[in-house]
């Protein structure tokens, strides 16, 4: 029986001294998971600073984009109106000014071709006006013997030379060429005048 109590108490002490063991190793297995998720607590804390910073960032760089846009955008959309308004002008005081005061502008375009053009035999296109009458007005600018042919542009023609109203005049050889038309004209109005048509269109003052 001595011997028997021996063995039950040796089995007990066994037991308890696995139990303890196995305490232990879930407590330090138990301690490492804690540790382990603190961690990745502190990553995914660390992390979302860090992107609510660098979003922070990107959000202000947008706003300041945006905002510098907005008065660049304003500005555009008046140069744009300006200068829609402008040519507006342009079209209906060219058409209002009638067919002999378009011919006195371009033969005043015309002249100043004359040196570069004079002693040479010269090819004259046309649109918008009769043969005889462009004719006579080139001949009143260079001479009768400079004129070598005076074609009347059809719809092809215009659309190859871009001429929708005016001359174009070239030598016989091709090296030269000049153009008086009303893009010509409406060119030189806009590079010279064009701040004071706005500013006659705009009542006076260019709105900001």
């Amino acid at each position: 029986m001595e011997e028997l109590r021996s063995t039950e108490i040796l089995d007990r002490e066994i037991q308890e001294d696995a139990r303890r063991k196995a305490e232990k190793i879930l407590k330090s297995n138990e301690a490492e998971c804690r540790q382990i998720l603190e961690e990745v607590d502190r990553r995914i804390a660390a992390l979302r600073t860090d992107k609510g910073k660098e979003y922070a960032e990107r959000l202000e760089v947008y706003k300041r984009d945006v905002q510098a846009s907005i008065p660049l955008e304003k500005q555009r959309r008046l140069v744009s109106f300006i200068d829609n308004e402008v040519n507006q002008a342009l079209d209906a005081w060219f058409t209002s000014i009638g067919e002999s005061r378009r011919l006195s502008v371009y033969r005043q375009l015309l002249l100043r071709f004359k040196k570069s053009l004079n002693g040479k035999k010269m090819m004259v296109k046309v649109s918008g006006y009769a043969q005889d009458e462009a004719r006579k007005l080139v001949e009143s600018v260079f001479s009768p013997e400079a004129i070598d042919s005076v074609t009347v542009l059809d719809a092809p023609g215009k659309a190859a030379l871009s001429l929708q109203d005016g001359f174009y005049l070239e030598d016989l050889g091709k090296t030269l060429s000049c153009r008086a038309g009303e893009q010509e004209v409406k060119n030189e109005l806009l590079s010279t005048r064009r701040e004071e048509l706005a500013k006659a269109l705009m009542g006076g003052r260019i709105p900001q």
